[in-house]
């Protein structure tokens, strides 16, 4: 990944355990044949893009020993502006499944052969989710989780224009985090 110029992302923030990052990224393609993303995070996550649904997922793999998915997005890709909306879930307290990792989202997308590495990477937390300790269902499962519709943004369409809540995402040392972790 960094030899594509891909940074480990997260917020800037303080770090808490059950946290809902919701990342936004723009690219614009004059034309295409085939295209690629590839991606890892800490937890899980939920792949967008131009607002349709594309995957989620991630392996539960140890914080030193990451994992990566490579997706075909050709059908999703469109010539002009095309977005890239990517909302990880960092679980951050560990349970039979999950060992708790550095939080953070690294990826980058491949158009015929050309990479856009994950630049100018605006994020935001779901509002619709409540973040922090929760009750949880089962020290094999983790915390619960609350989400409130009425409170969520429709942030994963191409029509949509990220307001003030919007932030840069903060860029991390990958190598540095392997070595804490």
């Amino acid at each position: 990944f960094k030899d594509k110029g891909s940074k480990w992302l997260w917020d800037n923030c303080e770090c808490i355990n059950n946290q809902y990052v919701c990342f936004r990224q723009e690219l614009n393609v004059k034309s295409f044949k085939k295209a690629y993303i590839n991606l890892c995070c800490d937890t899980t996550y939920e792949l967008y893009v131009n607002g349709t649904f594309v995957n989620f997922g991630q392996y539960l793999a140890m914080p030193e020993n990451k994992f990566f998915d490579k997706l075909d997005i050709t059908e999703y890709l469109k010539n002009g502006k095309n977005v890239i909306a990517i909302e990880v879930y960092y679980q951050g307290c560990s349970s039979s499944c999950y060992a708790k990792g550095t939080p953070g989202l690294i990826y980058f997308t491949e158009i015929d052969g050309k990479v856009y590495p994950n630049d100018n990477v605006l994020l935001t937390h779901d509002a619709g989710y409540t973040e922090g300790e929760l009750p949880l269902i089962s020290s094999q499962l983790g915390p619960s989780f609350e989400f409130d519709a009425k409170k969520a943004e429709n942030w994963k369409d191409t029509g949509f224009v990220p307001g003030e809540n919007w932030k840069n995402a903060a860029v991390f040392d990958f190598d540095k985090i392997l070595a804490e972790d």
